[in-house]
């Protein structure tokens, strides 16, 4: 979740590359003295924050355009479940969302089956973009999705975070 008072907001849906997005944007944003960022649950924001729960909490946050991450749920609920597999659990995280993932059961199947009951039949960045007006732009197509945040955020020449598909994670800068 990162808000950018008078310029965008980011909505961080799970598994779309919003850690290394929100890094990337805030290094370069270091000059723009009211970044409210979150990576954790001592703030204001939280890095899975719903945007409807952004809205209430930052009622101006609405005023200003609000971006996210679209993948497909299958791939996301893929890779969640990839990532919990090789996380210990003494590791997983202990707070919101993260913490009802890590409690499910290790085979796809039931990993799936959880995801469906939490997600209420939505899909996630339905689930993350409920109660604003929030722009979704393709995981599949990030160059695209990269120059409209970047333009938003008024920044230039900032590299493209790139994936790195065997961590389905992004790096920053060129291969």
């Amino acid at each position: 979740m990162l808000y950018v008072p008078g310029l965008f907001s980011f909505v961080h849906v799970p598994r779309t590359g919003g850690n290394a997005i929100t890094r990337t944007l805030v290094r370069h944003l270091i000059d723009t003295a009211d970044v409210v960022c979150s990576m954790d649950h001592n703030r204001t924001l939280w890095r899975h924050m719903p945007a409807g729960a952004l809205v209430a909490a930052i009622p101006r946050a609405a005023s200003t355009p609000i971006f996210a991450i679209d993948r497909d749920m299958e791939d996301i609920i893929y890779s969640d479940w990839r990532l919990h597999l090789t996380v210990p659990p003494v590791a997983k995280p202990a707070h919101d969302f993260e913490h009802r993932v890590a409690a499910a059961h290790d085979s796809l199947d039931a990993f799936r089956a959880f995801w469906f009951r939490f997600l209420g039949g939505k899909t996630p960045t339905r689930y993350w973009c409920e109660g604003a007006n929030v722009a979704t732009l393709p995981y599949n197509d990030m160059a695209a999705s990269w120059a409209i945040i970047c333009k938003a955020a008024g920044l230039h020449g900032v590299p493209l975070p790139r994936v790195d598909y065997q961590k389905d994670r992004f790096l920053e800068g060129p291969p």
